[in-house]
C-alpha cells in the first residue's frame, strides 16, 4: 500500500522561503544603536569601520528618497551566477543638529543623576527628589528637542544573493547624519566593492580624460565656414604670404684683447677728527656784602 505524502510536509520551507525574501527593519533599539555608532564613529568597532560606504546626499537623494545602487554580486561570496536580487526599502528619521542637542542632553542628565547619589550618600533626601526631578525633565527635553528637529526619509536598495548563500542572508544597518547616508553592509569585502563603484562614477561625473576627446570631437564636428567668391563667381586672389623678418645670427664678441682691469684698493678715510676746544673760563661771581 503506497503512502501518500503528507501536504504538511513543504510548509516549513515554503514559509521558510517567504521570511527570507522579506527583510525586516530593525527593531527601536538596535536602530538606536546604529544611530549613536553613526554619529560617533569612535564607537564603532573595526569590522563596522571596514563595512561602512557613506553616501552624499547631492549624489544620491532625490526628493528625500535615497536610492543606493549597489554591485552585483553575492553579498556574502562576491558570485555572479544565479543571483536573485532583495529589495530593501527601509524609512529613516534624519536629525538636525543632532549631536550637540544629544552630548548637552547627556552631559546634564549624567551631572544631575550624580548629584541624585551624593545627595542620598549624605540623607538628603529633599535634594536628591529635586535632582532626580531635573535629571528626568532634562533627559525627556533632550529627547523631545530631537524628535521635533527630524524628519522622515525613504532609503531603496538592493542586494544580491546566490543559493548558497540565500539561508543566510542579512541586511544592512543605515543611518544619516550631516546629509550623509553611513551604510554598514553585511560584508567588508561587499563594501570595498561599493567603495570602488562609488569612486569609478565620481571619477565619470567629473570627466576626466574624456574632456580632451569630447573638445576634439566637437571641433571635428563644427562646420567650417565657406570662403566668399567674387561677384563672377570666381575666387579672390590669394593674400600675399607674411612676410617674416629673420634676425641675423652676429658673430661672437671676442674679449681676449681686452686691457685687464687694474687692480684698486678700498680708501682709508683720512678726515682726522676735530680737536676739542678747552672749556671757556668765567669770571667769578662777586657777592656784595
Amino acid at each position: 500500500m503506497s503512502e501518500e505524502p503528507s501536504p504538511n510536509v513543504d510548509k516549513p520551507a515554503k514559509s521558510f522561503a517567504k521570511a527570507s525574501e522579506a527583510v525586516p527593519p530593525p527593531a527601536a533599539m538596535a536602530q538606536t544603536m546604529v544611530n549613536v555608532r553613526t554619529w560617533l564613529p569612535f564607537l564603532q568597532n573595526p569590522t563596522q569601520r571596514n563595512s561602512l560606504v557613506r553616501y552624499a546626499s547631492r549624489e544620491k537623494r532625490d526628493s528625500g528618497t535615497w536610492r543606493i545602487g549597489l554591485p552585483t554580486v553575492c553579498w556574502k561570496c562576491q558570485t555572479t551566477d544565479g543571483l536573485k536580487a532583495r529589495k530593501i526599502s527601509r524609512v529613516l528619521r534624519s536629525f538636525e543638529s543632532a549631536i550637540p542637542i544629544a552630548i548637552a542632553g547627556t552631559t546634564f542628565t549624567a551631572i544631575q543623576f550624580v548629584l541624585v547619589l551624593i545627595t542620598l550618600v549624605s540623607g538628603n533626601f529633599f535634594l536628591m527628589s529635586i535632582f532626580a526631578c531635573t535629571g528626568s525633565l532634562t533627559a525627556i527635553a533632550s529627547g523631545a528637542m530631537l524628535f521635533l528637529k527630524s524628519w522622515t526619509e525613504d532609503v531603496k536598495l538592493t542586494l544580491h544573493t546566490c543559493p548558497k548563500c540565500e539561508a543566510d542572508f542579512r541586511g544592512p544597518d543605515m543611518g544619516t547624519d550631516q546629509e550623509e547616508l553611513h551604510l554598514f553592509l553585511p560584508t567588508p569585502e561587499l563594501a570595498a566593492l561599493a567603495l570602488a563603484e562609488q569612486k569609478a562614477e565620481r571619477r565619470s561625473k567629473k570627466g576626466g580624460a574624456s574632456e580632451p576627446a569630447a573638445a576634439a570631437s566637437g571641433d571635428e564636428a563644427r562646420p567650417k565656414k565657406k570662403k566668399a567668391k567674387n561677384a563672377d563667381g570666381t575666387d579672390p586672389p590669394a593674400s600675399p604670404p607674411a612676410i617674416k623678418h629673420v634676425t641675423p645670427d652676429l658673430p661672437p664678441i671676442g674679449l681676449d684683447d681686452a686691457p685687464a682691469p687694474i687692480p684698486t684698493k678700498p680708501l682709508k678715510p683720512t678726515l682726522k677728527p676735530a680737536p676739542k676746544a678747552p672749556p671757556a673760563e668765567l669770571p667769578p661771581i662777586k657777592l656784595d656784602d
